[in-house]
């Protein structure tokens, strides 16, 4: 009987490594991410190519999947304009987010990052062979709040690995994370936060397109 446990057992160890092993990371390589702002008065663009990520996922069962990204705010720049108007944009966009030149250290530490975690695959529709339409839950941080998301994702899976996009752009509504008219310092400006409300959208449109191996 002795000796059956010990089997018994050394076979569960074996297998519960084997389970474990099926589960791959996968870094990011490259990739960008993307926003858009439309209002009656302004349309803001712009984007990042300096991305955090990695995906954990089983191989030939994406609804394993699971993820995270981090982005460094701070790499953001406007292209609205395509001139020097762009350079100005940014730095308005940076105050929103309390990372203007002049707030403190501990401040600028705090809110320098965005965080989408991806926590569960929801639904996952095989499109074809190798590409896949999942819907998946997960959360955001941004400005040091954080709110649960739901994003529609197509992921293609590649010779060497993954190739991730938004399936449609994700919503992300400013007030849900205290983005507001900053000055340099942080604080807001609240003639400016009056007079802007149908100048600037209330939500951004964030996409993503970003390649695993």
């Amino acid at each position: 009987m002795k000796k059956i446990m010990i089997g018994l057992m050394t076979m569960l160890s074996f297998t519960t490594l084997a389970f474990a092993g099926d589960i791959h990371r996968f870094a990011v390589q490259k990739g960008q991410v993307t926003f858009k702002m439309t209002a009656p008065v302004e349309e803001i663009v712009g984007a990042t190519e300096k991305v955090e990520s990695y995906l954990d996922v089983t191989r030939g069962d994406l609804s394993t999947l699971k993820g995270y990204v981090e982005i460094p705010l701070t790499t953001l720049k406007t292209s609205t304009f395509n001139d020097n108007k762009d350079k100005m944009q940014t730095e308005h966009m940076l105050n929103w987010f309390e990372l203007g030149p002049d707030v403190s250290t501990e401040t600028r530490e705090q809110y320098k990052n965005a965080v989408l975690n991806v926590s569960q695959v929801k639904v996952h529709h095989k499109q074809n062979e190798t590409t896949s339409h999942l819907i998946v839950n997960g959360d955001l941080t941004i400005h040091g709040i954080k709110n649960d998301v739901v994003l529609e994702l197509t992921v293609e899976e590649t010779s060497k690995g993954f190739h991730v996009t938004t399936a449609k752009p994700v919503a992300i509504r400013l007030s849900d994370y205290d983005v507001k008219p900053r000055d340099t310092l942080g604080k807001l400006m609240q003639k400016t936060l009056a007079s802007m409300s149908d100048k600037v959208a209330q939500e951004a449109m964030v996409s993503v397109d970003l390649w695993f191996k």
